[in-house]
């Protein structure tokens, strides 16, 4: 997935690919304005650095949820918080 994220636009596909959510979770994050999107013909196309930003926010607070001693919204192993340490 890393090679997605180096593209500056990702197709609807790929973010939901890059997120691991169904089309609705990602049409509700375009909604609420978390992911930028941005239309190329008659696709709609996300911004790789609001993805990135989005992944980075998404880990930082899963990190103060467990140090709350709050369940985690998102379970992400070691090896994949790695990953988007580095992705950010």
């Amino acid at each position: 997935m890393r090679v997605l994220l180096d593209q500056e636009l990702l197709t609807m596909r790929e973010a939901q690919q890059v997120l691991k959510i169904n089309r609705c979770e990602l049409e509700h994050l375009l909604q609420t304005g978390k992911l930028k999107v941005s239309g190329v013909g008659a696709q709609r196309k996300i911004d790789a650095r609001s993805l990135k930003r989005l992944l980075a926010s998404t880990n930082s607070q899963s990190s103060r949820d467990r140090d709350s001693r709050q369940p985690s919204a998102i379970n992400a192993t070691p090896y994949e918080q790695a990953v988007i340490g580095e992705w950010t």
